[in-house]
C-alpha cells in the first residue's frame, strides 16, 4: 500500500452553511492540490475520473428508475407513521472540501430533525420503526442516486461526512486525502475493521492512492450483497 503523508498544523477553519463553498482554508486547499498533483504523477490513469463519471451517470439513472417505486412506498410508510418531511436533507463535505446537500429518506422522528446527529445505529431511540427497516436494507439512502447523477457523489468513495466530523478529524494526519475524490455511497470500512477515526482515514487514503475500476467493482458487489442481505446493521 502506498502511503502519502499530509500534515497541517493550522487548526483554524471557517465553516459556511452555503452549499458549494469549501470548508478548507487556503493553506489546506494548497496542500490538497499538491497532494492531488502527486497522485497524478504516481501512475493513476488520467481517464479514471472520466470513466468513473460515466459509470456513475449510467448506474445512477438506472438505480433511480428502479428505486423510484420503492421510494414512493417508503414515503407513504414514513408519512403514515410520523409527522414531518419525507426527505432528510443535510450539508455534507464533498470533493475539495465543498459543501453539498445530501438527500435521504427520513428515518427519525420530526422533533429530532434539527439535532446534530452524526452517527446512529439500529438501536437508536430516535429512529422510527419504519426507519429501522429502511436503514437495515439501506433504502433510506436510495435518494442519493440523485446526488450521484448531479455529480455531488460517486457510487464508490469515502462516505460524505458532516462539518462536525471534519472538524474533529483535522487533528489527525492524512485527513485531507478524502477530499481528493468525490464522496461515495460506500467503501469497505467494515471489512477492514475501522474502529476509530485513524483507521477510517487510513482506509480512505488507501482508496484514494490506489483506486481502480476493478476495486470499485469489487466494492460495488459487496454493497449489493449487504443491501440484499439486510446487513447494514
Amino acid at each position: 500500500m502506498k502511503v502519502i503523508r499530509i500534515t497541517n498544523q493550522n487548526k483554524g477553519i471557517n465553516f459556511s452553511s452555503a452549499p458549494r463553498r469549501s470548508v478548507l482554508t487556503q493553506e489546506e486547499q494548497l496542500l490538497l492540490q499538491n497532494y492531488k498533483n502527486h497522485i497524478k504523477s504516481t501512475g493513476n490513469s488520467s481517464l479514471l475520473p472520466f470513466m468513473k463519471r460515466m459509470i456513475d451517470i449510467t448506474h445512477g439513472i438506472a438505480g433511480l428508475i428502479i428505486a423510484t417505486p420503492i421510494i414512493i412506498l417508503s414515503a407513504l410508510a414514513i408519512r403514515a407513521e410520523s409527522k414531518g418531511s419525507i426527505l432528510f436533507k443535510q450539508n455534507r463535505v464533498g470533493k475539495d472540501g465543498k459543501l453539498f446537500t445530501i438527500y435521504k429518506l427520513r428515518t427519525m422522528y420530526k422533533e429530532n430533525k434539527d439535532k446534530d446527529f452524526d452517527i446512529t445505529n439500529g438501536e437508536d431511540e430516535h429512529i422510527t420503526k419504519i426507519g429501522k427497516f429502511l436503514r437495515k436494507y439501506s433504502i433510506d439512502e436510495f435518494p442519493q442516486f440523485w446526488n450521484i447523477i448531479k455529480g455531488d457523489m460517486s457510487l464508490i468513495g469515502p462516505r460524505p461526512i458532516t462539518e462536525r466530523t471534519h472538524n474533529i478529524r483535522k487533528q489527525f494526519e492524512g485527513y485531507l486525502a478524502r477530499y481528493a475524490v468525490k464522496p461515495g455511497a460506500s467503501l469497505p470500512y467494515k471489512n477492514t475493521k475501522c474502529t476509530n477515526d485513524i483507521d477510517t482515514i487510513n482506509v480512505e487514503k488507501d482508496y484514494v492512492e490506489n483506486q481502480s475500476l476493478k476495486k470499485d467493482f469489487k466494492t460495488f458487489l459487496g454493497i449489493f450483497s449487504t443491501v440484499l442481505g439486510g446487513r447494514n446493521y
